[in-house]
């Protein structure tokens, strides 16, 4: 089954990659409040965290960007 929502893809790809939400936020400039914000479905990353996310983890920017905030219901 695939991730659908956007901050469970963040979810998945930090943790494939290794990453606690604290080295996330350190790589992408935000607060570790703002990462679980995130994973959460409660934020998006803006612009220049997002391409820091997804040269960090690659992936590709459509795999996260095309992905919805909060899960159809």
């Amino acid at each position: 089954m695939a991730v659908q929502t956007y901050g469970a893809r963040v979810k998945m790809l930090r943790e494939r990659a290794k990453l606690t939400q604290d080295d996330l936020a350190k790589a992408v400039g935000l607060s570790r409040g703002m990462v679980a914000m995130v994973e959460g479905g409660r934020a998006r990353f803006g612009r220049e965290a997002e391409s820091s996310f997804v040269g960090l983890v690659g992936c590709s920017r459509e795999f996260i960007a095309d992905a919805p905030i909060k899960a159809a219901p």
